[in-house]
């Protein structure tokens, strides 16, 4: 121990005698790190007094004397050993950082790699001190892309590059004089803790070789270029330096940041558990990511969990301003990792929206923008149970508490989002329902189209088998079909027809109703749901339709006046199409996906079911059918309510036959109307009843209809349907006299120069020549003739006459046709037909003369009608199921 005194004496001695800069730094040299070597807790306590002595006066020289350099290589050498006692190595680290910031900057750069070195074995607190000293130097710093060139500086060693990685990504976020902010209690910079702080800075809260904010940022810059140079630093270690730069205040260094995020980073990297750490971290600030770490660390702390707790808020990073946030964001929503952390991204959408220091509205923005992604990403397991919290403290905190529309756009489309993920938290919940259907209509124009999508969204969450669901849907949706609003009726329509089945009653009358809107989207969303369309997944297999009975008593529960003239033409056409289906005389896929029209072929079916039902049924569906034949309604109403009634009367001849039969003058008024579809059906309602009717009230109804045919006085009209009447009805009356008449006021027309009078005269006398013989004798002058002297042979060269007119005329080209026909058909009422020679001969001299293509092929069919007789198709009466021809 005397001898270390002495020692210690001579070095004193020696280092007070140097009288300039060069011999005291030569002496230092040679010196200061043997001195220091006796400051080790090995040493007594009078070595180490003395140890103190001689560097009080090194300090104070050194002090006095800036241009003074210290031996830095041997003292880094000293700091880097693992044989020098710590002790030894806090007085080392004293002087390195002093003599570092006056060494000139070559010597600083030529030193780094070996402080590198250095910093890495000592604790955090020493070690970023040290580190401060480097970031000066990084920009002169010569490194390749070699084992060697990271060797050099350490970076070959993992540890050291997290190390190195950690300290620049807090560097990123240092600001000058922030030590001097500093109070118990007050919350750190963002970002970094307040114990980082203090390691960083020196005791006058300054930082080495940083006086200005130029300076700063340009250090910041130096930090990035080292970071991003090939082959330093892992994607992984380098990301939170780049973050950390991304959010900073200076454009330049924010800048270089992003465009080292776009050199580096791929989407593949924000999947990366640790990067999306330095993200959140960033974002949200320690405190938020380590909930419930506190009490657990503090829980070994002698004094109890008060000082544990400062222990860890002094040592919690803070969060980044609202626009750091907003730089963060875009790059989170760009990962398919971090919107599946839902208890972060959570705590991230609500920081976003709702946090008053933090919140702007590019932030709200992209918060509902990263909800959506969650929505999208998410399992579905554990987001169910967190729907109802969703709901109430995200999507309607915002729609109620926030006025940007924007903002409202995107909270329904997050609504719509989730509805998708998790259908089955909102089948029940029909309140939020009724909520977006109010908003349809209530909200911004602009946000309005974000409702109907977030509608649209959510209609497959309430698709359900069960009927009470149904109808709670449904109850829940039917005043909104009223909305003064088309484009909430639309929606309210897709819901019917979307989400209800086909066979809903009640969904299905509101779309017959909706065929009459003012709006043309909303007519054609009630016509698709009222088309019967392919089961999906199927080719064949059609929709089934609602049960006809209901239907039919929906329909009758509102009179008429209180639907649209066009709504009840399509009840019309619906019921048809309810009701072939219903009978299965419906089920191919052309005729439903076509027209719904009656066609005689139903007949039959139709007949067996209408027998099943109750005869009610029937009677309400009639008057259904009349109600809207009444005399106030359109002409097109009528036609359509007319083919009903002519395929019903078909279908239940009895039912309809006793209630029709004091009412004939009833349907003869339609006989007269200017509409030929509504004419040709009420001949044909005639025909039908005719059966039913006793042989005075046919006579009687002979007779009206043939004055009709032959008064002067008759409009053209009436002639025309009164015409088609008689050759529907004539078959039915025994008396040949009465046939001889009302036959005869039908060819009397024959001269007639309305082309139209003459085209339903052949119609109908080819009716009545189907059905039964001609009462006319053969030949003229051959047994009992008509009161005219009428016979077959001149009514064929009537109508041969009328077909072998020539014009261009569409008119007379379709009577022409007409008359082709009736040649034709009146020899399947007769068998065999006396006069076929001469009816063949004729048409074969017309077809000769005439280039007419349309008369050419009627020529045709009544030749086959000619040639095959009664076993033509043509012969039977499909009308007429049950009627048998008089041969």
């Amino acid at each position: 121990m005397d001898r270390d005194i002495e020692l210690l004496e001579r070095v004193l001695l020696r280092l007070v005698s140097c009288d300039t800069d060069a011999k005291y730094e030569e002496q230092l040299e040679k010196l200061l790190p043997a001195v220091l070597l006796k400051a080790g807790r090995t040493s007594p306590a009078p070595v180490k007094q003395k140890v103190l002595e001689i560097l009080r006066h090194v300090n104070e020289v050194m002090k006095s004397r800036p241009a003074l350099q210290a031996p830095l290589r041997q003292l880094l050498e000293q700091l880097n050993s693992k044989d020098v006692d710590d002790s030894v190595k806090v007085f080392t680290k004293m002087y390195v950082e002093q003599g570092f910031s006056r060494a000139e900057r070559s010597k600083r750069i030529e030193l780094t790699p070996l402080l590198l070195h250095a910093c890495m074995s000592r604790p955090q607190e020493q070690r970023y001190g040290l580190l401060m000293l480097v970031v000066p130097c990084l920009s002169g710093l010569t490194v390749s892309n070699t084992p060697e060139s990271r060797a050099a500086l350490g970076l070959d060693n993992a540890a050291y590059s997290r190390v190195l990685a950690s300290f620049f990504r807090d560097y990123m976020c240092l600001t000058l004089n922030l030590l001097s902010a500093y109070t118990p209690g007050r919350p750190a910079p963002p970002g970094l803790s307040w114990a980082v702080v203090r390691m960083c800075s020196k005791a006058d809260g300054s930082y080495q070789g940083i006086a200005t904010q130029a300076q700063l940022e340009q250090a910041k810059l130096d930090v990035l270029a080292f970071c991003l140079k090939p082959g330093l630093f892992s994607n992984e270690q380098i990301a939170p330096v780049l973050f950390a730069g991304l959010v900073d205040r200076s454009s330049s260094v924010s800048q270089d940041a992003e465009t080292g995020i776009k050199q580096r980073l791929s989407n593949e990297d924000l999947n990366n558990p640790d990067i999306l750490r330095c993200i959140y971290t960033l974002f949200l600030g320690d405190a938020a990511l380590q909930e419930g770490s506190g009490a657990a660390t503090g829980a070994g702390a002698d004094n109890g969990a008060a000082a544990a707790a400062a222990a860890v808020a002094e040592a919690e990073k803070l969060r980044s301003p609202s626009m750091g946030q907003a730089v963060l964001l875009p790059f989170l929503l760009r990962s398919t990792v971090a919107p599946t952390k839902i208890k972060t991204s959570i705590q991230l959408v609500f920081a976003s929206l709702f946090d008053a220091a933090t919140s702007t509205p590019r932030t709200r923005v992209l918060g509902l923008q990263y909800l959506h992604r969650m929505f999208e990403l998410c399992p579905q397991g554990p987001l169910l149970v967190l729907v109802p919290f969703f709901l109430k403290s995200l999507i309607f905190k915002v729609l109620d508490e926030m006025a940007e529309p924007e903002l409202h756009r995107l909270a329904y489309t997050a609504l719509g989002k989730l509805g998708r993920k998790e259908p089955a938290a909102f089948a029940r919940n029909m309140g939020l329902l009724q909520r977006l259907f109010e908003q349809a209509g209530s909200q911004a124009r602009e946000v309005r189209p974000f409702v109907r999508d977030c509608l649209s969204m959510l209609q497959n969450c309430y698709k359900t088998a069960d009927p009470e669901l149904q109808q709670d849907l449904f109850d829940a949706l039917e005043p909104f079909a009223h909305s003064p609003d088309h484009t909430v009726r639309l929606e309210v329509l897709r819901y019917f027809t979307g989400v209800l089945p086909s066979t809903h009653v009640l969904s299905r009358y509101s779309c017959l109703v909706a065929c009459g809107d003012s709006n043309e989207d909303v007519r054609e969303q009630a016509e698709r749901g009222l088309v019967r369309r392919l089961a999906e997944g199927s080719t064949s297999a059609p929709l089934p339709l609602p049960d006809f009975p209901s239907m039919v008593q929906q329909c009758a529960r509102t009179d008429l006046a209180a639907r649209p003239y066009r709504a009840a033409q399509r009840m019309m056409q619906y019921l048809r199409a309810v009701l072939g289906v219903a009978a299965r005389v419906g089920e191919d896929a052309a005729a439903y996906l076509q027209d719904t029209g009656s066609t005689a072929s139903r007949i039959p079916g139709l007949q067996a079911y209408l027998s099943t039902l109750s005869p009610s049924v029937v009677a309400q569906y009639q008057a259904l059918i009349e109600e809207c034949m009444v005399s106030s309604a359109p002409s097109f109403l009528i036609n359509e309510a007319l083919i009903n009634y002519v395929e019903l009367a078909a279908a239940a001849p009895d039912a309809l036959g006793a209630s029709l039969r004091p009412r004939l003058d009833w349907v003869r008024q339609y006989l007269a109307s200017h509409q030929a579809p509504a004419r040709i059906a009420a001949a044909k309602l005639l025909g039908l009843i005719a059966d039913k009717l006793e042989q005075d009230e046919l006579v009687n109804l002979v007779q009206q209809l043939t004055k009709a045919v032959t008064s002067p006085n008759s409009s053209p009209e009436t002639k025309i349907g009164s015409a088609l009447a008689l050759g529907e009805v004539l078959y039915a009356v025994h008396s040949a006299e009465q046939q001889q008449q009302g036959l005869s006021g039908l060819i009397s027309l024959l001269d007639s120069n309305d082309h139209e009078i003459k085209r339903a005269v052949c119609q109908s006398i080819g009716e009545f020549g189907r059905r039964c013989a001609l009462p006319l004798p053969d030949q003229c002058g051959e047994g009992q003739s008509d009161q005219a002297g009428l016979s077959k042979q001149q009514l064929l060269q009537k109508l041969l006459s009328i077909a072998g007119q020539g014009s261009d005329n569409k008119a007379v080209g379709r009577t022409q046709e007409a008359a082709a026909e009736c040649v034709g058909l009146c020899a399947l009422g007769q068998f065999p037909y006396p006069l076929q020679d001469a009816c063949v001969s004729g048409l074969c001299n017309t077809v000769n003369k005439t280039s007419y293509s349309e008369l050419q092929f009627s020529v045709g069919r009544s030749l086959s009608l000619l040639a095959v007789g009664p076993m033509s198709q043509a012969a039977e009466d499909e009308w007429h199921p049950r009627h048998h021809h008089h041969h």
